[in-house]
């Protein structure tokens, strides 16, 4: 789960939702969702956005489950991939163009661990966990941002797909390096992720709790953040840039670093603002959009894909970085809310 984000809320929608794992209406791009569960096409699909809807089932509002979309590239489409239970802390899904199924995190007895569904049957792959955070597939694995039964911080992972390991990026269970933003970079092969100090936040919070602040305006500190890169090869971890805003979201592109960020963790979506870091140079310019940006970012041919608010809608937006263009791709429906998405291949 995220466990400090927000909890789970219901959006207002222009979607109906069908109970059970049904397909629903697209928003605005391209033509209403297809629900499929073994096309041809989507096996070759890198990359693709792979997107986690939350919906309830029933009006009284006590069952739930989690619906997988892929957002096509080459096809402009949105694709129904399964649903699963909605068990655990916080829900993610995955959806695996390598091996044609969806990885989730689900409730097991001993926490939330990574689960696999395919053709209906759900198997699980770790025993070791209890809070998951990010999936995304990255070639022939698995990028993981997880917290342990014996640490507290959420950690970044790798989980091969050929051999089932799960394989940690930092090993030091005395580390507190709590990880939060994650996107990647296809054509360079490189994970990317965002941390902070834990115990600096955490204790930021207290001491701002004890100040007993009433003034709207005053929000505390907040840690500094580091992103760094993984190459998914060689798992080398290189910081490439560092930053006293606190991270909503990343996006890589090349050598054009893009972030959401704002003063504090509570800072209203109002004070975030989206930035381009220039890496060769660490020039950064204000991105003048106007979608406040609020989660998972990521860039893909010229493109920014974000989720956050635009005039009071909250969705998964598309940036034409060129033109500063800005389409809706993706609504909640009316008893759904967007959990978050990640840039897959």
């Amino acid at each position: 789960m995220k466990a400090y984000r927000k909890a789970l809320l219901c959006v207002l929608a222009c979607c109906v939702v069908i109970s059970g794992c049904a397909s629903r209406a697209n928003t605005s791009v391209g033509s209403a969702i297809e629900s499929t569960s073994d096309s041809d096409q989507t096996k070759r699909v890198s990359p693709y956005l792979s997107i986690t809807e939350t919906v309830y089932l029933d009006k009284e509002q006590t069952q739930m489950e989690s619906i997988c979309v892929i957002y096509d590239f080459k096809r402009r489409k949105l694709i129904q991939k399964g649903c699963v239970p909605y068990t655990s802390g916080y829900p993610l899904t995955t959806y695996s163009s390598v091996q044609n199924c969806v990885f989730y995190s689900a409730l097991s007895d001993r926490g939330d661990q990574l689960y696999q569904e395919k053709n209906g049957k759900a198997v699980q792959l770790t025993d070791q966990l209890c809070a998951l955070n990010h999936i995304v597939q990255c070639g022939d694995k698995l990028f993981l941002a997880a917290k342990y039964l014996d640490h507290y911080c959420i950690e970044p992972n790798l989980f091969d797909l050929k051999n089932r390991k799960l394989e940690k990026i930092f090993p030091d269970t005395n580390d507190d390096r709590f990880t939060w933003a994650v996107t990647c970079d296809p054509e360079a092969n490189y994970l990317y992720f965002s941390y902070y100090s834990d115990n600096l936040q955490r204790g930021n919070l207290e001491e701002y709790n004890i100040q007993n602040h009433t003034e709207a305006t005053e929000v505390p500190d907040c840690a500094p953040s580091t992103i760094c890169s993984i190459d998914v090869n060689t798992q080398k971890v290189t910081p490439i840039y560092w930053t006293d805003d606190y991270i909503w979201g990343i996006a890589i592109n090349g050598s054009n670093l893009y972030y959401s960020g704002s003063k504090s963790s509570i800072s209203p979506k109002e004070n975030h603002t989206c930035y381009m870091v220039d890496l060769r140079t660490k020039e950064k310019t204000n991105l003048d959009i106007p979608v406040l940006i609020s989660g998972d970012m990521a860039v893909w041919d010229n493109t920014l894909y974000c989720i956050g608010w635009n005039n009071d809608v909250r969705g998964i937006y598309m940036i034409d970085l060129k033109t500063k263009d800005v389409r809706l791709l993706y609504k909640a429906s009316e008893k759904g809310f967007i959990n978050g998405f990640s840039l897959n291949y």
